[in-house]
């Protein structure tokens, strides 16, 4: 789980933007490591989609 996430979005698209601790055992210390998610936006009524990996075009 993140510790901090920041998404920012227009009609078509939406970018996450995540930060974790994580620890490095072989220097013993924790850095923080961010991660972008990049999602699909489908609201189409009545029945939005989601954007995952078992989406079909």
């Amino acid at each position: 789980m993140p510790d901090t996430s920041t998404a920012i979005r227009n009609a078509t698209h939406k970018v996450v933007r995540n930060t974790v601790q994580q620890y490095d055992p072989a220097n013993d210390n924790c850095s923080v490591v961010p991660f972008s998610e990049f999602y699909a936006v489908d609201q189409n009524q009545p029945k939005p989609t989601l954007d995952d990996a078992d989406r079909t075009c």
